[in-house]
């Protein structure tokens, strides 16, 4: 089990990808 840190779209990205876009996310356990 991984928690990753999904867009609102629904597309997996890196943290990175969050911090940098700064788009609203939510994490969830995959």
């Amino acid at each position: 089990m991984q928690r990753k840190p999904i867009t609102i779209w629904g597309e997996h990205v890196p943290d990175i990808a969050i911090v940098d876009l700064g788009l609203p996310t939510k994490t969830v356990s995959r």
